[in-house]
């Protein structure tokens, strides 16, 4: 492939996609809801567009409800310094998606979102071209480094997740492409799009300004105080110029500070009566450090083991790339992949220490989500083209964990908690620290389930998946022919366990069982009742909370109207579960230690 023909796919590739992003009826493909913080980012870049402001107005609301009949579900809100009501999160993101708007309405972001893609795809086949690469083999692994991940997945979103992903990305490339170009040195204004750029990131997510540690570094080692300049003083003053526009339109820099709330079922101003103080949850940025956070070791180190292979967001499995760039550098150490691997740490460091909990982000993402403002830079440490056996084995790895979720990114975004149930993805490490936000959470009755008593409860489930049937009183059924997987959670140790197992009319039943680390294989008789008993069981323990990882499958099940007359459950049951907390005659009155 000649470069002329390289270039030419690129814009068809381009013409192409843009044409799609104008033509698809991507509201009906959402199922007219939002997820996430999408809500906030749609809002903004429609009162920017039409209203041409920052304030939340009952308009707003209004034209929300038009396209949307669940409303904002997630909005966030804060009071500004006049008492009016502003949006909470960064407008740089919708503002460049404001001027689409009018004519695209929520097709904007996508093409928002597919433009940048491709502008990140040209610029990768650039660097590539610029190392010496053969054509076809530049096009292809920039093309790999997007599409083998599942950073394509979230161009249907209407968050900034990509518009993060691209501005590191080109950020990057104008730092260092000059050095591949010409021994003359580059056009300035070349550092200046870089810088304003890094500057425009790092006020859409803070931790991006992580680019110009990076950068203060690389050109003041080589004692390139001009291009310095341009570069951290220009992009900090073009952070700092958006953030002061924040703070004159609202009276606070911070736009996850103040007075903040997030929304879900009814929204101020709606009627007279919903006002801001009588709704919303507290969710501000100004709560101090060490009452939101804490810096524990032990949790830091689970983390860092999660983050490149944890079962639901593992870097290993879902930015498999990565792993390329990440080899290579560590393989062949040169001046900037010295740079690149510490501006690397320096973000995954600063999503750990500061979010042990949710590095993630939230509940309702797919894969890691602030994992995209940090994936371009393992690009920039690929030296030379990767062999043949390197891309088919990182292809064979996205085609069992990206791919599938980059193909039906629409289903994927309704249903998140879907794309790690596979019988794969249950050998991989479950994130006990992430627990409360995996993305799991966002399934309807298997989130935080107190039991056996909602009204007094000893411990809570967490459904990992869907085979099994919202609780009946103490217990809950599993459903026939499948496999249930759980977490149990309590703040103190079990001192003992019952597991009680009611059997339907299915006669040599195979159930196994799994709690903590103790495995049972049992057959049960038709509607035989077995008890399980289980002393001190070990688990994991994550700062003051102890967990179970919890298995149990039914090989067969029952439908009870066809087993009983005039019965109309159509469920196909396979055992009825009741998790019994109880104190062996042993354990005395000081309990276990999972």
């Amino acid at each position: 492939m000649t470069y002329v023909q390289a270039v030419r796919i690129l814009w068809l590739a381009g013409l192409v996609g843009g044409l799609a992003c104008i033509g698809a009826p991507f509201l009906s493909l959402r199922l007219q809801s939002f997820q996430g913080d999408e809500a906030t980012y749609y809002m903004i870049a429609q009162s920017l567009a039409l209203d041409g402001d920052l304030r939340y107005t009952r308009a707003d609301l209004y034209r929300v409800y038009r396209d949307f009949p669940d409303g904002p579900q997630g909005l966030f809100l804060r009071t500004g310094r006049d008492g009016d009501l502003f949006y909470a999160k960064s407008f740089i993101y919708p503002l460049w998606v404001a001027p689409f708007f009018r004519l695209l309405g929520v097709n904007s972001f996508v093409f928002v979102n597919v433009v940048l893609l491709w502008v990140v795809w040209i610029l990768g086949f650039r660097w590539g071209h610029a190392l010496g690469w053969p054509p076809g083999q530049a096009l292809l692994w920039s093309l790999a480094f997007i599409g083998l991940s599942v950073v394509p997945a979230y161009a249907v979103w209407l968050t900034p997740e990509v518009f993060n992903f691209a501005t590191v990305f080109i950020a990057l490339f104008f730092l260092w492409y000059p050095d591949l170009r010409s021994a003359n040195g580059p056009p300035r204004w070349w550092d200046l799009v870089g810088a304003t750029v890094a500057g425009m990131g790092t006020f859409s997510k803070p931790v991006i300004g992580v680019l110009f540690i990076v950068a203060t570094g690389t050109l003041l080692v080589r004692r390139r105080w001009g291009r310095w300049i341009r570069w951290v003083v220009g992009g900090g003053l073009v952070a700092l110029s958006l953030f002061s526009l924040y703070w004159w339109n609202v009276g606070d820099w911070n736009y996850m500070g103040g007075l903040r709330k997030t929304f879900y079922g009814y929204f101020p101003l709606e009627t007279p009566s919903l006002t801001f103080e009588r709704l919303g949850i507290y969710h501000s940025a100004d709560i101090t450090y060490e009452q939101e956070h804490y810096i524990d070791v032990r949790t830091v180190v689970q983390d860092v083991f999660y983050y490149f292979v944890g079962r639901y967001a593992g870097v290993t499995w879902y930015f498999t790339p990565a792993l390329v760039g990440l080899g290579m550098a560590f393989r062949r150490l040169q001046a900037r992949s010295v740079w690149l691997l510490v501006g690397f740490a320096l973000m995954v460091g600063a999503f750990i220490v500061s979010q042990p909990h949710n590095y993630l982000g939230g509940g309702g993402t797919i894969a890691n989500r602030y994992f995209l403002c940090v994936y371009p830079w393992t690009f920039f440490m690929v030296t030379a083209p990767p062999r043949g056996r390197t891309l088919g084995l990182t292809a064979a790895v996205a085609a069992v964990f990206s791919l599938p979720i980059v193909m039906a990114p629409f289903l994927t975004a309704r249903s998140p908690w879907r794309y790690a149930t596979g019988p794969v993805h249950a050998w991989l490490p479950l994130e006990y620290t992430q627990l409360e936000n995996l993305p799991s959470n966002t399934y309807p009755h298997g989130f935080n389930v107190p039991f056996p008593d909602p009204g007094r409860p000893d411990y809570f489930a967490f459904f990992l998946n869907d085979a099994f049937y919202p609780r009946e009183g103490p217990g809950f059924w599993v459903r026939g022919g499948q496999t249930l997987r759980m977490v149990l959670k309590r703040h103190q140790p079990f001192a003992g366990v019952r597991i009680h197992l009611q059997n339907g009319p299915v006669p040599d039943h195979r159930v196994r069982v799994r709690f903590g680390s103790a495995w049972f294989q049992l057959r049960l008789h038709s509607r035989e009742h077995r008890t399980l008993e289980l002393a001190t069981p070990r688990g994991y323990r994550v700062r003051n909370v102890w967990m179970w990882p919890v298995e149990i499958s039914a090989a067969s099940g029952f439908v009870p109207a066809f087993e009983e007359p005039g019965h109309r459950d159509r469920r196909y049951l396979g055992v009825f579960v009741v998790i019994e907390p109880w104190t062996p005659a042993s354990a005395g009155s000081g309990g276990g230690s999972p």
